[in-house]
C-alpha cells in the first residue's frame, strides 16, 4: 500500500475534510422532504432525530463540480516542485490546464450539497448533531495523528 503523505498531511485542506463530513449528511438526507435523519446509540437504545436541510453551492469546488486532486498540491506548489517541469514556453502547464482535476469529492460533481438548516432546526436535535460532529472531528484528528506517527 502506498501512503500518500501529501493527502494525509492536508488536514486543513477543505477538499479532504469537507468530503468526510458531507458523507455523514448525505447518508441521511431525503431530498423530497428536505430533511436529514440520523440516529444516536445502538439497537434498542438508539434515538432518531430529524433536521431540516437546504441546498447550497458546494464549498469545496465552488459549484464547478471538479477540483485539483489534493495529493497533487496539498503541500503547496513552489518553483522547486516537480510541477514546474510541466511548464511550456508560455508559462501554462498541466496543473493550470486541469489535467490534475478530479470530480469534486464533496458534491460528487453535482455542484450543490445538502446542509443543515440551522434556523429551522429543533434546538435539541441540533445540539445532538453538533456534539456528534465534534466527536467525529476529534476522532479523525486522532486517526490522522496516528497515521503520521506510522501507526
Amino acid at each position: 500500500m502506498v501512503f500518500d503523505w501529501n493527502y494525509h498531511n492536508s488536514f486543513n485542506d477543505s477538499r479532504v475534510t469537507n468530503a468526510r463530513y458531507q458523507s455523514d449528511i448525505d447518508a441521511g438526507v431525503d431530498t423530497r422532504s428536505m430533511t436529514f435523519t440520523f440516529e444516536v446509540g445502538e439497537g434498542d437504545e438508539s434515538t432518531s432525530y430529524t433536521l431540516p436541510v437546504k441546498m447550497e453551492v458546494c464549498p469545496t469546488c465552488n459549484g464547478r463540480g471538479t477540483h485539483v486532486k489534493p495529493s497533487i498540491d496539498a503541500s503547496g506548489i513552489t518553483e522547486d516542485s516537480d510541477m514546474w517541469e510541466d511548464c511550456d514556453e508560455y508559462g501554462e502547464n498541466n496543473y493550470l490546464s486541469g489535467r490534475y482535476d478530479v470530480t469534486c469529492y464533496t458534491c460528487k460533481g453535482r455542484n450543490v450539497v445538502a446542509s443543515i438548516d440551522r434556523k429551522g432546526a429543533d434546538k435539541k436535535a441540533l445540539k445532538v448533531w453538533e456534539s456528534r460532529e465534534r466527536e467525529e472531528r476529534e476522532y479523525q484528528a486522532t486517526c490522522r495523528s496516528e497515521r503520521l506517527m506510522g501507526a
